[in-house]
């Protein structure tokens, strides 16, 4: 029954470290103010699962949470000045996983307050705000309640599923999903004023993911593979009948919402590779992608004349090449599969990349006009973030495998591969430095820091250590600095330190009007090169000096 109860919380594990280390801005979880002014959903743009909100046709989206942890599952208050959301991914010392808290900011991302306080390692969030109380599930237990300060918090119902359980406007019934041992799944009802044994709507031998209750508590909407091997968006009436299929993608869709009105739908799908926000009217006409950044370009990398990045505006990510100084792009993938952060060899000779074309990200490597396409790494796990060895001869890159990440390196020539961490926390982003070096970043000390270690994997050390998020660490072309993102100020912002985390300075300044993001220096060292959101999710390429001035953007 224990597995079954941690259904939900291992998908939501397992969005958070395939997503982040895809690199691309999946968005999930959209819900809509009460007053229809602003939607609130979660991101891993940051490279952790981020709280952000936008308008309701998808402008002004803006970041609103930073600090430890995956921020997922938004709930707004009544008035839509408050938001909740639950913090996971958080691990203690020794890399046991640890209860995160349901957190209540302001709409602007101001006034955090923790509200629980679990010990026992399992999964808290929110489910509902009302004027007089916060409905939320713990896993084991069920429902809870709680004033909104976070005080008189009380168990009021048992549910054999909360993580994926929710509750009427009117406050009168409460649906969850339970997925049973014969590999059917069910819908059920339950009666939170009368009490009773659940009552099941819909049974099936496919799974159901997650559900959304319309305001007047007459349908239901969830997501479920019942229709294919996909998940796609189903409504039904609160009887169980009338079962209609909405949506019919390629791709996978999770969480869904009604709007305040209850005449559309909210929900995200990975239509286009990856997660974007999407709403449709409840019978399924009408479907807008809010979140689509169609021409975002991203993980920049120089060596020589040449940035390599990858790019969306075809469709979905493709790697493309361009002048330093300008001049035309050229595309060096072409296909309908997600290839991405690419990372030149020092040469300049080769590109070597993650692509998920052949089921699960793999590594591959190719000559820098595309030709000659190589897949180094064949496993069922995913493997991902490469960087070249100063020598070329070795690639260095994080694999998910036992529930985690940790770094790895390959012998190009023969398909070696020996494990450099073994940690429980995430090992993410390795990159070499030119004297033979390797940064990574890790979770290990509860949040994302810097380490620095040797080529074979002895010598391991923090080299930020401190409260921010630190991330996408690179050198430079002499191996004495690196370059990275912090955020130092409460948002992200470029910084640099010495490889043993010394004299670090503040580069950017946040004048291009979004957050930058990977850093990385010319080959002459005299340049740094980062991708930030200009506007609407859309993320572009930019150059700068050293002193964060001279700031030029490169696409569009």
């Amino acid at each position: 029954m224990k597995k079954i109860i941690n259904s939900f919380l291992i998908l939501l594990l397992t969005l958070q470290s395939s997503i982040a280390i895809a690199q691309t801005p999946n968005d999930y979880g959209p819900v809509m103010s009460n007053d229809g002014k602003k939607i609130v959903f979660y991101s891993y743009r940051p490279g952790k699962g981020k709280i952000f909100t936008m308008n309701p046709d998808g402008s002004n989206q803006q970041i609103l949470s930073s600090g430890d942890g995956t921020h997922i599952q938004p709930v707004w208050s009544p008035d839509g000045k408050r938001i909740l959301y639950s913090q996971s991914s958080l691990r203690d010392k020794n890399g046991k996983r640890i209860s995160g808290p349901i957190i209540s900011m302001n709409a602007d991302g101001s006034d955090v307050k923790e509200l629980t306080n679990f010990k026992d390692g399992e999964y808290s969030g929110p489910i509902a705000w009302t004027k007089d109380k916060i409905y939320f599930v713990h896993d084991g237990d069920g429902i809870y309640t709680m004033n909104s300060d976070g005080s008189e918090q009380k168990l009021v119902k048992r549910t054999p599923n909360p993580n994926r359980t929710i509750i009427s406007k009117d406050l009168k019934k409460a649906y969850y999903i339970l997925n049973h041992e014969d590999n059917t799944s069910s819908i059920y009802e339950v009666d939170m004023v009368n009490g009773g044994q659940p009552k099941e709507l819909i049974r099936n031998p496919k799974t159901h993911f997650l559900i959304a209750i319309s305001p007047d508590n007459k349908k239901i909407a969830f997501t479920s593979d019942m229709g294919g091997n996909n998940n796609d968006v189903y409504i039904m009436d609160n009887t169980g009948e009338n079962v209609k299929k909405l949506t019919n993608t390629p791709g996978y869709e999770y969480f869904v919402s009604f709007t305040p009105n209850g005449k559309q739908i909210l929900f995200d799908s990975e239509k286009h590779g990856s997660a974007d926000i999407f709403i449709m009217n409840i019978d399924g006409t009408n479907q807008k992608n809010l979140t689509r950044t169609s021409t975002s370009n991203r993980n920049p990398m120089a060596v020589g004349n040449k940035v390599v990045f990858t790019s969306r505006r075809d469709g979905n990510a493709e790697i493309y090449t361009r002048n330093q100084k300008g001049g035309k792009l050229k595309r060096l993938t072409n296909n309908s599969y997600i290839d991405d952060r690419p990372v030149f060899s020092s040469d300049g000779k080769f590109i070597a990349f993650e692509s998920n074309r052949s089921g699960n990200s793999e590594i591959y490597m190719m000559k820098t006009d595309g030709s000659r396409v190589r897949r180094l790494t064949k496993s069922s796990v995913d493997n991902y973030q490469p960087s070249f060895s100063p020598d070329n001869k070795r690639i260095v890159f994080a694999r998910d495998k036992d529930g985690n990440s940790d770094i790895y390196e390959l012998v190009i020539a023969t398909g070696k591969i020996k494990r450099l961490t073994n940690n429980k926390s995430q090992d993410l982003h390795p990159q070499y430095s030119p004297k033979g070096k390797i940064v990574w970043v890790s979770d290990r000390d509860k949040n994302y820091e810097i380490y620095i270690m040797d080529g074979d994997g002895s010598n391991k050390k923090n080299i930020t250590n401190n409260p921010a998020t630190d991330v996408y660490a690179r050198f430079s072309p002499d191996g004495n600095t690196v370059i990275y993102n912090t955020t130092m100020d409460g948002r992200y912002v470029i910084a640099t330190m010495n490889p043993d985390g010394s004299n670090m300075k503040r580069v950017s300044q946040n004048k291009v009007g979004g957050r930058p993001f990977n850093p990385c220096f010319s080959s002459d060292g005299k340049t740094i090169y980062f991708e930030s959101d200009v506007s609407n999710g859309n993320f572009h390429l930019f150059s700068m000096n050293l002193e964060g001035k001279n700031i030029k953007q490169l696409t569009r």
